[in-house]
């Protein structure tokens, strides 16, 4: 497959290999867009087609034209029914429309209403309009679910969203929807601040659901969390005492910054690590621990459902390759014979997963330089997203919310 935003070519995968991207959710929201584009293209089509219709029509030249008599009629108004009727005869058609309708007499006196003005009537529907808009949904979910049916970059999604997070300010989901809808009319000021509030309060499995990563970069993240984290510091000296904030001491001031750079070091640590990688003729790898005492670096290969590793490799571990049951790996080219064999651990940054199936087999190098150590696969990589930062050869791992206690 190839990737449509990159055009990085890899094997079928839910992740580009090479960007990081989710290839179904931006193939879904390329068509969108242009679904969009379609829907405005027609819209302005039938606007134009309206205004040179209003223009070529001739307004106001209407053969008859009634006008309402609005006087009210009595008992004793029947002689002056009389006189308009009778005027009335033998005139012109255009004199007789001129002329005021005469009314029925036995027309009853409270069906006989006169038009309201314009301002009335415009009163009448903005209070309309308002109490319809009082009467909306109730709550913060009830509001995003509105906005999420309206899906189309509005005004009104807009409002739905600021809704929610007026009535709940810690809704992540509609401080991601925003900021998307902010980033994509690039009002950039604004999604920062939206995705800013999305990192500040999601949950795991709401950073599970909303990839931010779909429009910011990974230096975008960090930048981010780098603010909510002088936000938070900021709001914390202004939270504490005056007399602790004009002379703290130093036995006070030094431990309370260390934990907080340790809690925060270690918070970071439990939802995602981060690894350098290097290519080789294009292909990326990254370093791996095995058995907590081998470093090697492997090939990332989402096409791959086991992870691989060279015989030499295999051989410096000391692992039991001999006694252990004959694969077959299936390739693109041809299928190649494998023993399996078991590590004690396989670590990838800080997440490592134990007592792990390997298969052992003679490898190519990459280049016809550079020997292939091994090869990481789906059965590891499954566990966790992934997502890559080409310009600074970083790739992130997250783990999933099944996987999260790795």
């Amino acid at each position: 497959m190839i990737c449509p935003k990159c055009g990085f070519s890899q094997p079928d995968d839910i992740y580009c290999a090479l960007c990081g991207v989710n290839i179904g959710k931006y193939t879904q929201a390329k068509r969108k867009r242009q679904r969009k584009i379609g829907i405005l293209v027609g819209c302005v089509a039938v606007f134009g087609l309206a205004v040179v219709y209003l223009l070529s029509s001739p307004l106001g030249k209407s053969p008859l034209i009634e006008t309402t008599n609005t006087t009210p009629i009595g008992s004793g108004t029947s002689s002056s029914i009389n006189a308009i009727s009778s005027h009335g005869e033998g005139l012109p058609v255009q004199n007789r429309a001129s002329s005021p309708r005469p009314r029925s007499a036995v027309e009853p006196a409270s069906t006989r209403q006169s038009p309201r003005p314009a301002s009335v009537q415009q009163d009448n529907r903005k209070a309309l309009s308002d109490q319809t808009h009082d009467q909306g949904p109730a709550s913060a979910q009830e509001w995003f679910e509105k906005g999420k049916s309206l899906d189309d970059d509005s005004e009104a999604e807009i409002e739905c969203y600021r809704k929610a997070k007026q009535l709940d300010p810690k809704f992540a989901p509609a401080a991601f929807r925003l900021g998307a809808i902010y980033f994509r009319q690039a009002k950039y000021e604004l999604a920062d601040q939206e995705f800013a509030d999305f990192l500040k309060y999601a949950s795991d499995r709401d950073k599970e659901t909303y990839n931010i990563y779909e429009y910011y970069s990974l230096a975008d993240v960090e930048r981010l969390a780098e603010a909510i984290s002088e936000q938070g510091k900021a709001e914390e000296g202004q939270g504490q005492p005056p007399e602790k904030e004009q002379a703290p001491s130093e036995s006070q001031q030094g431990p309370s910054e260390s934990e907080g750079e340790l809690g925060t070091k270690e918070a970071s640590e439990e939802v995602m690590t981060m690894v350098d990688f290097s290519r080789v003729d294009g292909h990326i790898l990254v370093p791996v621990v095995l058995n907590d005492e081998v470093e090697a670096h492997v090939l990332v290969d989402t096409g791959a459902g086991i992870t691989v590793l060279s015989t030499p490799l295999a051989d410096d571990l000391g692992l039991d390759v001999a006694h252990g049951h004959a694969v077959t790996l299936k390739t693109m080219a041809v299928d190649v014979q494998a023993q399996l064999a078991r590590l004690d651990s396989l670590r990838v940054g800080r997440f490592s997963r134990h007592d792990f199936p390997v298969a052992v087999t003679a490898l190519p190098s990459l280049d016809g330089k550079t020997p292939l150590q091994g090869i990481l696969g789906m059965d590891f990589m499954s566990h966790y997203t992934i997502h890559i930062d080409s310009e600074r050869s970083k790739i992130v791992l997250t783990p999933r919310p099944a996987d999260s206690h790795f």
